[in-house]
């Protein structure tokens, strides 16, 4: 990732409390068919994991990338999202 905006995103951190990690939602979408891209490289969150939350999307992507995607893979993330629109405009 390109360290200025590495150094940008490190200025924006902060704390995420226990119930960040722990509460369960309370509301998901239901009519619209959900995308999942797991990062697999993310040393933050094991990909297994992240496996496992996306085996409940319709779709998932796996990106090369660590815990930020959209941040280190920006092109790869739009073909996800871009793909996910069709989708949806197609209604599939």
């Amino acid at each position: 990732m390109d360290p200025a905006l590495t150094a940008e995103a490190v200025k924006r951190l902060n704390w995420q409390g226990l119930r960040a990690f722990t509460e369960k939602l309370g509301a998901a979408p239901t009519r619209v068919p959900l995308t999942y891209v797991v990062a697999t490289e993310d040393p933050a969150l094991p990909p297994q994991v992240q496996e496992r939350w996306a085996a409940r999307a319709a779709h998932r992507a796996r990106v090369a990338s660590g815990h930020s995607p959209h941040l280190s893979r920006p092109d790869e993330v739009a073909d996800v999202l871009a793909a996910a629109v069709a989708r949806a405009a197609a209604g599939r």
